[in-house]
């Protein structure tokens, strides 16, 4: 069968189509214990205020905050789990654990260790005789002080869990606190995962021949509880030979949604699409306008069964998952629409990128602090290593489409994440060198609120990014010589020059080797100097008038 027999479509055309196939499946209930990841189907609803009574949130001593300061009798004690065995004696007071029920007549707990204090004037010379002391020396305490009231944490009526919800692990222990061992949620979908191709060997088979890398990537992917993942319950259907035949086998599983990797394209052992047409199913698209993932077809066969048939290659693969079938399980499972599709971000990129002349391209990246994309190296469509790392799929525009065969670096792009990003580093570790630690102890300059001096290492760009927020102004100390490592970096980040004040300074220095550089980034002062001592403050006393009138400009 020809390719063309099938329209390209676009990837958001592609999507829309699987979405409107996709109907959340029926309710059930299950175990409280069992119901993590699943989609909660009703409201939880606090049916009683929690806690249930007045509890302590401290060991000490539940005292009359009207009393204190003074010196009280310990009547009884209190443990958790246990009620009180009458309410307090004026001049009285209990010990109480954490967790214990507040007696009635006490409206404040003094904790152990401010008791033994002012016990200890009094000869108490320890908490843990303070605690079994029969009379205690407390201070003043204020009323309500450790007392966790009678539906502080949640009232009766109150919805803990809205319907919708991804039940967490956290939510499980909600739910144990409210008394619920089951809940109603959606069932998961059913997903029966094939690899087709006669040149496949299982993943671990000990044969020179064509490993079977999909199944083990995509029955984690497709089966995974996290929030890039399907959360589907996955059967590996195993390997299917190339023949119609054995295709049709596969076909007939029982099964919400069958995913098959390979044999949609149109050699001569691509059999899928002819397959399903013969079959009556209906073929929502047979290609797609992205790289990787051309051949990717979606049908819905006639058992009612949606499928996938997504092409051998492992990033394709993958890809494509990412893209459409991890958006049709989270659908089936019960999400919203707008929580289906892989969230974006809008980022800068870090490097200069080559693009596809007529396909646009999901190219595997890695994001860092700063919203800045960069490849995760070769991006063939058969090397899965290109994915390890990859925080998101960076949307790259065909040549026609962006009216230009290359993007340099700093262009805006869009970003679908497909893993959690790396925490975020707070700052840089600078080791102090001769030149930062000279200007910090000796110059008034940096005595003033919002000034800051990093070098120029390989970080300077992005701590230029990280510091900017916080200050007027930035001095990189060295990188202006012959390689001049700081303009490069400094040209990325900033808006624009300052070229008095470049001058100035280079007039000041009569060092031709040193090119000393001034530029804004937003309202941020950027000035690179000499890594000397000497010659960074003859660069700084040159323009100290008009760095005081900014700075001072800036803190008004």
């Amino acid at each position: 069968m020809e390719e063309t027999t099938y329209p390209m479509r676009g990837v958001n055309e592609a999507l829309g189509a699987v979405l409107a196939c996709c109907a959340p499946l029926e309710e059930i209930e299950v175990p409280a214990k069992d119901a993590c990841g699943y989609v909660v189907c009703e409201d939880v609803v606090a049916p009683a205020p929690y806690p249930f009574f007045d509890t302590t949130i401290s060991d000490g001593y539940a005292v009359r905050s009207a009393e204190t300061p003074c010196t009280l009798r310990v009547g009884y004690a209190v443990l958790a789990g246990n009620k009180p065995p009458r309410p307090l004696d004026p001049g009285e007071c209990c010990y109480v654990a954490t967790g214990a029920p507040l007696p009635e007549g006490a409206d404040a707990v003094c904790d152990v260790e401010s008791a033994a204090e002012a016990a200890t004037s009094s000869s108490v010379e320890s908490a843990a005789e303070a605690a079994t002391s029969s009379s205690v020396r407390v201070p003043v305490v204020p009323k309500g002080k450790d007392v966790r009231r009678r539906g502080s944490d949640h009232e009766a009526g109150e919805v803990l869990i809205p319907r919708g919800a991804v039940l967490r692990p956290w939510d499980l222990g909600i739910l144990a606190t409210v008394g619920r061992d089951r809940v109603r949620v959606r069932r998961r979908p059913r997903v029966k995962l094939f690899s087709t191709g006669d040149e496949l060997r299982g993943p671990y088979d000990p044969a020179c021949k064509v490993r079977d890398a999909n199944r083990p990537a995509l029955e984690a992917l497709l089966g995974g509880a996290g929030d890039h993942e399907g959360g589907a319950i996955v059967v590996d259907g195993g390997i299917v030979a190339d023949s119609p035949e054995a295709l049709g086998a596969a076909l007939d599983a029982d099964c919400d949604v069958l995913v098959t990797t390979g044999g949609v394209s149109v050699g001569r052992a691509d059999f899928a699409k002819p397959l399903l047409e013969a079959r009556g199913a209906k073929i929502h698209f047979g290609r797609l306008h992205m790289k990787p993932g051309k051949p990717t077809t979606f049908a819905t066969l006639e058992n009612g069964s949606l499928y996938f048939g997504l092409p051998g290659n492992p990033v394709s693969a993958v890809v494509t998952s990412l893209l459409l079938v991890v958006p049709a399980l989270k659908k089936l499972r019960g999400f919203p629409r707008d929580r289906c599709v892989p969230p974006h971000l809008e980022c800068d990129l870090g490097e200069d990128v080559t693009l596809d002349e007529i396909r646009p391209e999901y190219r595997r990246v890695r994001v860092d602090d700063f919203r800045v994309v960069r490849s995760t190296g070769f991006q063939r469509s058969s090397r899965l290593v290109s994915m390890h790392g990859a925080d998101a799929l960076a949307w790259l525009p065909d040549r026609r489409a962006a009216a230009t065969s290359t993007l340099r670096a700093g262009a805006r792009v869009s970003a679908l994440l497909v893993s959690p990003l790396p925490p975020a580093r707070p700052s840089f570790f600078f080791p102090e060198r001769e030149t930062t630690t000279h200007l910090r102890s000796d110059d008034d300059l940096f005595k003033l609120p919002r000034t800051d001096l990093l070098p120029a290492d390989d970080h300077l760009a992005d701590n230029i990014r990280l510091s900017d927020d916080n200050v007027s102004l930035i001095v990189v100390c060295g990188g202006i010589g012959l390689v001049q490592s700081a303009a490069r970096q400094i040209d990325l980040v900033c808006d624009r020059p300052a070229p008095a004040l470049a001058r100035a300074m280079a007039t000041a220095l009569a060092d031709p080797l040193q090119q000393p550089l001034a530029a804004l980034r937003g309202t941020t002062l950027v000035i690179a100097v000499p890594e000397n001592p000497t010659l960074s403050k003859r660069c700084l006393d040159a323009i100290r008038p008009a760095l005081h009138a900014f700075l001072i400009s800036r803190t008004c």
